[in-house]
């Protein structure tokens, strides 16, 4: 009997696994059968990205992309695979062409016009919801909604981000550059700081002090003097760059940066193990720092919202451990919010006067749920300081191993910051900006080889939408629930669009120069091939705010110093030249987490030398 019964373990333990096989091998079939109707090639793919556990465990079968002939599916299953590969697949199967999988058709694309539609003509180009599950984890937001929704949410956030405030965000750079280039060449070795994993550390180990630092040294720099721009920006309360933000409150398990850090930078563990509820004695440590992460941050943005309301309430306020500042994105989102409840409220007496009491109108309210403002401000900080962060990030090895773009650039910044005129920390927002523009052409040519995004994906509105593609005008079918990505890597690099150099990093492409005056000014590229911050209604809100951060952030840093590449202690590095390569290699070894990252920034460094 008990020998009968071992005989039956394996063959029970079987059937799950073959009904999740034809399973998934009945929608691969479903899918392709879609995808013929489509007329353009096809590459069929066993598992995607959008498989999380496949994603989780990717990284233990890169050995399937060397197999021969077989292997070939490997590269279109990473997120962000774009990143990798740019338009070299659409010279072989065209400027369209679609990616089936179990899980979905995707219709890949690498024509610009047909990328400004996906863009621009937001009402029939949707955002697929799933896509953008991460972005609602506190609520739903600007970034995530769309049709009425999502003008619901731009006529209160869009006010948010006014001209006004890009002049804290000017002086809030400058004064946080200065003191993060003054520790990271001063730094003493007891100073806190949060990790680029989360974790609560210290700021100068034993690479501090001297200007030396690894990329991950600068990555955890860059974005907490990207969150402390915010923070004064975007909160109105103002911090040293050595203090503030990293300081933990009691009942948090981390810092605000702590645990913003911690969601960015573990995004699947987030959205796998964030929702779940089990008892402690089923938990592991990962599990209950992820919950605890997420639970930190929730209470942060509540908080944020009820002391902001409050001082609009009151006219007034401050504290919150920081000096306060007026005209912050919250105040002023939270401001246009309350005017919506206001007027909200009068549309309803109207009605209610106007149907003799019989009712109030009903309707959807055109203010925003306490949920969706944690979910706008939880989206200002993902797209306010972790895209600007690495984009600075990516532009630091460029400039280390270009000298000649740092003098070019430095030339325009003596220029600007001459003898006559005051150093940056004194400048004046509207008159000095306005003059870099080659420190704005260094962050358009670093964001046009390294955005945050690859790509973007879109839905088809209603039953489907035509869309041309291609020089030929071809035109599609594109059905419903059919996934349409623009790819931004392929069209910022082709070279049909950008000239036989495309891949290089050349700021200087960005500079027009008037013949009459000389003034220098950004050249316009061909429509639809620059896509750094979206196109159309939905482009970026906050697209200037960023620009003025990175060129404050650039402009402090050039007027002072100059980088080199490290040789890093330790490594395998002998001379200059290993360590330009290593920084190279740090930058093309990317990955994909909610934003593009470099995945192993502790192996390369460079040295931030005095003028």
């Amino acid at each position: 009997m008990s020998g009968n019964i071992l005989f039956l373990v394996p063959r029970l333990l079987f059937i799950p696994i073959f009904l999740v096989i034809l399973k998934r091998t009945y929608s691969l079939v479903r899918n392709y059968i879609q995808a013929r109707k489509l007329g353009i090639p096809i590459i069929v793919i066993p598992l995607s990205w959008q498989d999380r556990e496949w994603l989780l465990f990717r990284p233990f079968f890169k050995w399937i992309d060397s197999v021969p002939v077989l292997g070939y599916w490997y590269k279109y299953s990473e997120l962000g695979w774009t990143m990798h590969h740019r338009y070299r697949p659409h010279q072989k199967y065209g400027d369209a062409f679609a990616i089936v999988s179990p899980s979905s058709v995707l219709v890949q694309i690498n024509d610009p016009q047909a990328g400004t539609v996906l863009q621009r003509d937001y009402k029939i180009w949707t955002k697929p919801p799933t896509l953008y599950e991460i972005f609602n984890l506190y609520g739903k937001n600007l970034v995530s909604v769309n049709g009425e929704d999502w003008q619901r949410h731009r006529r209160i956030v869009n006010p948010a981000f006014r001209e006004q405030n890009n002049k804290m965000v000017w002086e809030e750079s400058l004064r946080q550059a200065d003191q993060m280039l003054e520790l990271r060449t001063r730094r003493p070795k007891d100073s806190n700081h949060v990790g680029g994993d989360g974790k609560e550390g210290k700021v100068g180990d034993e690479r501090g002090g001297d200007g030396k630092a690894t990329m991950a040294d600068l990555f955890t720099d860059f974005h907490l003097l990207a969150m402390h721009v915010l923070s004064a920006a975007g909160f109105g309360h103002l911090h040293d760059f050595s203090s503030g933000l990293q300081e933990v409150p009691p009942g948090k398990t981390k810092s605000f940066s702590g645990a913003l850090n911690f969601v960015l930078m573990n995004v699947l563990p987030v959205m796998i193990f964030g929702p779940m509820k089990l008892p402690r004695f089923l938990t592991w440590p990962k599990f209950r720092e992820t919950q605890a992460a997420v639970k930190d941050l929730r209470e942060y943005l509540a908080e944020t919202v009820s002391y902001t309301r409050a001082t609009t309430q009151s006219g007034g306020g401050g504290g919150g451990g920081g000096k306060q500042q007026a005209a912050d994105i919250a105040t002023a989102l939270i401001e246009a919010d309350e005017a919506a409840k206001r007027e909200d409220r009068r549309q309803q007496q109207t009605n209610k006067s106007l149907s003799g009491g019989g009712g109030t109108g009903g309707g959807k309210p055109n203010y925003l749920s306490d949920s969706e403002l944690f979910g706008n401000l939880y989206a200002f900080n993902v797209a306010g300081f972790d895209t600007t962060a690495g984009t600075l990030c990516y532009a630091t090895p460029f400039l280390a191993v270009n000298p000649q773009i740092q003098e070019w650039v430095g030339e325009e910044i003596d220029s600007v910051f001459g003898s006559s005129n005051p150093p940056p920390l004194s400048s004046d927002y509207e008159t000095t900006f306005p003059k870099l523009t080659r420190c704005l052409a260094v962050m358009h040519e670093t964001l046009r080889l390294w955005g945050p995004l690859p790509e973007m994906a879109r839905f088809a509105a209603g039953d489907g939408q035509h869309l041309r593609v291609g020089g030929d005008g071809k035109v599609i079918w594109v059905p419903k629930e059919v996934y349409v990505s623009t790819n931004f890597f392929g069209i910022h690099t082709d070279p049909r669009f950008w000239g036989p150099a495309g891949l290089e990093w050349k700021p200087e492409r960005w500079i027009v120069r008037d013949p009459d005056t000389g003034v220098e000014a950004i050249r316009t590229p061909k429509g639809g091939t620059f896509l750094a911050w979206s196109h159309g209604p939905r482009v970026c809100p906050g697209r200037k705010f960023s620009q003025v951060e990175f060129v404050a952030v650039l402009a402090t840093l050039l007027y002072r110093y100059r980088l080199k590449p490290w040789v890093v202690p330790g490594t395998e590095m002998r001379t200059q030249n290993d360590a330009s390569e290593a920084l190279m290699l740090a930058v093309n070894d990317s990955q994909f987490s909610l934003t593009t990252k470099m995945a192993r920034p502790e192996k390369a460094g460079v040295v931030i030398v005095p003028r």
